[in-house]
């Protein structure tokens, strides 16, 4: 894998990483009774988190065509697979925001 490509996809994983740490806590604060968001705040923080994933694979996308333009040896084979494996990343991030559920107050 080529250093462009590494951190392109490092950017996008920290990224999801980070959507799905937010998920994980939110999750065991919806166990505890006592830690619950209003409407306001719980949207807030959905299009915080949507916002923060969509600017990471637009990040990654643009990474991957500025490689494509530097270096176009075995191109666009290689771009294509950073590409569905960018895409597969931003759909499961995208999705475990949706459905992220605090408990409201």
């Amino acid at each position: 894998m080529r250093r462009e490509y590494f951190w392109a996809l490092v950017t996008l994983v920290i990224a999801i990483a980070l959507a799905y740490i937010l998920i994980t806590i939110t999750k065991d604060v919806q166990s505890e009774v006592t830690h619950c968001l209003d409407d306001k705040t719980r949207e807030d923080i959905r299009v915080l988190t949507l916002e923060a994933i969509d600017t990471s694979y637009k990040a990654h996308v643009a990474k991957l065509f500025e490689v494509w333009v530097r270096d176009p040896a075995e191109q666009p084979k290689r771009a294509k697979v950073g590409l569905q494996s960018g895409i597969t990343a931003y759909l499961r991030a995208r999705t475990d925001a949706l459905r992220w559920e605090p408990p409201a107050c």
